[in-house]
């Protein structure tokens, strides 16, 4: 599976944060490069179509990481730490 990270420079005064409208937004487009519907991430990861809808578009306010990470591995992605500065991954 490719690697996904989601790397934002970081801002102590707090103007660079990532959101979970950047994460929705990321999801989306890695389901859409992976050429899957909603419902097709959603069989995959065992979740429903709304669980993938309001996991796109923040509906609730809400979103589970063990939701992301179950709909970025049925999309063909893994979700790595990078440390800040460096290219590599914190596990190697």
């Amino acid at each position: 599976m490719p690697p996904i990270a989601f790397a934002v420079p970081f801002d102590p005064g707090g103007s660079s944060v990532l959101t979970l409208e950047d994460v929705a937004h990321r999801l989306r487009q890695l389901r859409k490069a992976a050429s899957l519907s909603q419902q097709q991430l959603a069989e995959l990861a065992g979740v429903t179509r709304s669980t993938v809808s309001r996991m796109e578009t923040v509906a609730k306010d809400d979103m589970s990481l063990k939701v992301v990470l179950r709909l970025l591995g049925a999309a063909g992605y893994e979700l790595h730490a990078v440390k800040r500065g460096h290219d590599g991954t914190a596990d190697g």
